[in-house]
């Protein structure tokens, strides 16, 4: 099967995916933000695996495995899967991991395993044909009250870019809907993206058969435009906790360029 345009942008940046990252002060305050977010909702044992959604090089899952969960990894890309088994393979993992091959929508088809938690950094959601039908497909992988904690676009930080261009009829359309197309890579690797505003994540997970937990904003401060003041440690402490406390203010949501949802598989779905 031919490569669509959003994995063949990753297989290309897959090799040099960490260097742009790992170093880069900005996103590593993403990173920290992120395991704050989840931490409390971690499950009490290691009865059922995790599953690293959109894995990209594993970042997520190897510091998941590192205390003691099993976890898999999921991504549309063989480069970067290829980058998250070489990842696992120098952190020899307490179990060793399976690497699926597919988008997250394909999940059920996949494996017959179930996971107590799935994190899907990165903006997955935004990337599917069908968001509701690709997280009720995922549901049935998931243990019941599983835990989904996942980013997506957030449309309201959109609507200056098509302000720019001038095109009224694309911000009425935009407005309306949220799809565009992703402006990262070449002009051959660009592809669909859908933003949403709060009110409308929350829908979609309603509408899947999950209880969403919370919904915060990522960032809040205009952090992307002040990284190389977050070099020091002391600011970018400083800056976490203050981000913390802004982040979970639903009026401070249409600030944000992501939306961070945590979410619960409900027992019926």
């Amino acid at each position: 099967m031919p490569k669509n345009t959003n994995e063949r942008f990753h297989d290309r940046i897959s090799g040099r995916y960490d260097a742009i990252y790992d170093d880069d002060p900005y996103h590593l305050l993403l990173r920290d933000l992120t395991l704050a977010h989840v931490k409390p909702h971690l499950p009490r044992d290691f009865a059922h695996p995790l599953l690293d959604a959109g894995c990209g090089t594993g970042w997520f899952g190897a510091r998941l495995s590192k205390s003691g969960f099993a976890v898999d990894f999921l991504d549309m890309s063989q480069g970067m899967l290829d980058q998250a088994r070489s990842r696992m393979e120098s952190e020899k993992p307490r179990v060793a991991p399976e690497f699926f091959h597919g988008g997250l929508e394909q999940i059920a088809t996949l494996t017959t395993k179930t996971y107590a938690l799935v994190i899907a950094i990165g903006d997955i959601l935004s990337f599917v044909d069908d968001p509701v039908r690709t997280l009720r497909s995922l549901a049935k992988r998931m243990t019941a009250g599983g835990i989904f904690l996942g980013t997506v676009d957030q449309k309201l930080a959109g609507l200056e870019h098509f302000l720019e261009r001038g095109d009224l009829d694309a911000l009425a359309r935009f407005a309306k809907d949220g799809k565009t197309v992703w402006l990262g890579g070449t002009k051959d690797e660009r592809f669909a993206t859908r933003m949403y505003t709060a009110e409308e994540i929350r829908d979609v997970f309603d509408k899947a058969g999950f209880d969403v937990v919370d919904v915060v904003g990522k960032t809040v401060l205009p952090l992307r435009n002040f990284r190389d003041r977050l070099d020091d440690p002391k600011v970018r402490r400083e800056v976490f906790d203050l981000e913390r406390k802004l982040q979970a203010i639903p009026s401070a949501l249409g600030r944000a360029s992501h939306l961070e949802v945590l979410a619960k598989r409900r027992p019926t779905s």
